[in-house]
């Protein structure tokens, strides 16, 4: 999967979480054509995924955060039947990523950078990653 440019935005002293999902189309057993109601989940045992906020791209820019599998990403699991619902699907073959209102009230308002890498074995994949800003709150 190509790194998509997903911007994120996170307000300091609130906790922040984003949801995503990842499966392919099945075929449709009539139609022969791909459905997302016959979706072929994605298979996360023995994957490991890592988020890093820096400065800037640079991979020797200073970390402002980082997230892994077990410390603020959810890896959800499962099987489904074949044409299940779209909800069903979404239960199961997703991960999340979440950052604490403590993370957040530590980080500097500002724009920043980030990406996500998963890793399988050998294979490493970034699946998302740019601008990270980064709102400042002035109640506490």
């Amino acid at each position: 999967m190509p790194l998509q440019t997903i911007p994120l935005l996170v307000e300091q002293n609130a906790d922040w979480g984003e949801p995503y999902w990842w499966f392919s189309p099945g075929l449709d057993p009539v139609t022969g054509q791909p459905n997302l109601f016959y979706a072929v989940p994605y298979v996360f045992t023995g994957t490991a995924v890592k988020m890093q906020v820096r400065e800037t791209e640079a991979p020797t820019s200073a970390v402002i955060l980082t997230l892994a599998v077990g410390s603020g990403i959810t890896l959800s699991t499962g099987t489904f039947a074949q044409g299940p619902t779209l909800a069903s699907i979404l239960a199961v073959n997703g991960y999340n990523m979440a950052i604490t209102n403590a993370q957040t009230a530590l980080m500097p308002a500002g724009k920043w950078y980030y990406d996500v890498l998963w890793t399988s074995g050998a294979k490493q994949t970034y699946t998302q990653g740019g601008d990270f800003t980064v709102k400042g709150t002035a109640t506490r």
